[in-house]
This record gives C-alpha cells, structure tokens and sequence, in this order.
C-alpha cells in the first residue's frame, strides 16, 4: 500500500511541476464553449518558397471568417481577399484559394514559421480589414503598414472583436507551418496515445 501512495504522491508532484504551454508571439487564445467553433490547418508542415498553399477550415455554424498570416516579417490578411472578398461563409469545411482557384496563394520569403490565425464570428467586423490597412491596387492582400510591430499590435484586433461581438458569437483558432528555402525535408507523422 505504501508503494501505491509514494507513487501517487510522485505522480501528483511531477504533473504540478510540468512546464507551462507558450502561445506563439501575437496569437489570440480563447477557451472552447458550445457556441460557434471554428477549426484550421494546411497539407502539410513544411512549405519551400514558391509552392502554392491550401488552408483549410471548418466552421460548425454560418459565419463571417477572417485569416491573417503572421509571419517573420509582418502580418497580412489573407482571407478576404481581393480574390474573395465575400468571407461569409456556411457551416461545414471551406478552402482558402476557394474552389477553382488555386493560383494566388504562394509561399513566400522569409523562411521561418509562419502562424495563420482565424477568426469566425456571426456578424461581419470591417474593422479588421481597415486595421490591416485596406486592400490597396495591386495588391491581393490587406497588410499592416507597421509590419514586424503588427505581431504586437493584434491584441488590438482582439480588442476590436471583444467590442463588436459578444464571446459566444467568436472563436478563434491558429495553426503553423516552416517554410524553407530549397527542397522541403520529408516530414512524417507520430501518433502518441497516453
């Protein structure tokens, strides 16, 4: 019986300990809830410039939708677009080019990670695509004018969500990808189940 304590005690101990998680520079997190959710991810892991990207989302109810990458050297809005602009979108999974369209979403320099965040929210919040700065001629994306400083300055776009949309009627989501100069390495999956 003593053996069965010393180990509890030891468990509980070590899981006090455990390090905490770090969120990635300039990422919105908000816990779960049971309104609206919105999920994201990319193919794969790693990208070499020039190659097209696919994003994938879902959202679990209709919704407005705003992506932005944040990358080594500043921030864009990527999602809408001056391709698609109309970011209302239904329940169910979407892709970022769209269907049919597949030839403006290319990987590009710097190398390093680069984090896409999502907003899904149920009423549109223009002021997003005004804090990126507009979509200007010429330019298929809306891109923070304070470039590296932008990564500091999302938790304003935070603050102008709070302000606009009630919790329950937001969800946020993030995910990264490596992008490299050259050939990608080969890159696999491990499963851990505990």
């Amino acid at each position: 019986m003593k053996k069965f304590a010393l180990l509890g005690t030891l468990l509980l101990t070590l899981g006090m300990m455990g390090l905490p998680q770090v969120e990635p520079l300039g990422i919105i997190i908000e816990p779960p809830d049971e309104g609206l959710s919105v999920s994201i991810w990319v193919d794969k892991p790693v990208y070499a410039v020039g190659e097209y990207i696919t994003i994938h989302f879902e959202v679990n109810q209709d919704a407005y939708v705003y992506i932005w990458d944040i990358s080594p050297d500043g921030v864009c809005l990527i999602f809408p677009n001056q391709n698609e602009m109309d970011n209302h979108v239904t329940a169910g999974q979407h892709t970022v080019p769209g269907p049919g369209r597949s030839d403006y979403l290319r990987v590009a320099p710097p190398v390093g990670t680069e984090w896409l965040q999502i907003v899904a929210t149920k009423q549109p919040v223009g002021a997003i695509v005004q804090f990126f700065g507009g979509f200007s001629p010429g330019s298929e994306f809306a891109c923070s004018p304070a470039g590296r400083q932008a990564v500091s300055q999302l938790d304003q776009v935070k603050a102008m969500i709070d302000a606009a949309v009630p919790e329950e009627e937001r969800a946020f989501d993030f995910t990264s990808f490596e992008v490299v100069s050259g050939t990608p390495p080969a890159y696999g999956t491990l499963q851990v189940t505990t």
